[in-house]
């Protein structure tokens, strides 16, 4: 499982996303294990910042399944 966090340092309220579909699961929770997929990165970032969860943001999360050609 990758995870990776999100920088609030620069937040904008009005954040306009391209249409572009390459989907993302997130979740807020890790130990509920509830997850949301969004169309793209920008999505999951927008939702972060309109949520005003900071203390909780939403991670990319990636099954070992995902991972397979990936090179780190």
């Amino acid at each position: 499982v990758t995870v990776s966090t999100i920088d609030f340092s620069e937040a904008q309220c009005n954040i306009a996303c391209p249409a572009d579909y390459q989907p993302v699961c997130g979740q807020r929770n890790i130990q509920k294990k509830i997850l949301k997929t969004f169309p793209n990165i920008c999505e999951l970032n927008r939702e972060n910042v309109v949520s005003g969860h900071v203390s909780s943001p939403i991670f990319i999360t990636l099954s070992s399944s995902h991972v397979r050609g990936i090179t780190f």
